[in-house]
């Protein structure tokens, strides 16, 4: 699912869940037999998609001295889900800059500009 046609109202006043899929694990979760605390970067991130199949990353920072279910309401998840789509919809309003950026310049003539034999 895209940004255009999910409905945060729609997951607000829906049923909609939203359920763990992955891991990104950037680094160490420690040794083995648990002596380890290990070193994981702050980019590492948990993966969730919601019933409506809309993906988003939740960073394991922000899971600090909590528990996060493995499935839930997605108005649960709404601050991640917000941000997931305002990152897609600047990163559609870049492209569109550059594009726009590495576009030909068209000059317009009118009527009089051919008829002076502008053309």
């Amino acid at each position: 699912m895209n940004p255009e046609t999910l409905s945060l109202r729609h997951l607000v006043r829906s049923e909609a869940t939203a359920r763990l899929v992955s891991f990104n694990v950037i680094g160490s979760l420690g040794g083995a037999g648990g002596g380890s605390s290990g070193n994981v970067s702050p980019a590492s991130s948990a993966d969730y998609e919601t019933s409506d199949g809309f993906r988003f990353r939740v960073p394991f920072r922000d899971m600090l001295g909590t528990t996060f279910p493995s499935e839930g309401k997605a108005i649960v998840f709404m601050k991640w889900i917000k941000a997931s789509v305002a990152a897609i919809q600047a990163a559609d309003l870049e492209e569109e800059a550059e594009a726009l950026e590495k576009a030909p310049v068209v000059e317009v003539l009118t009527v009089d500009d051919v008829a002076r034999g502008k053309a």
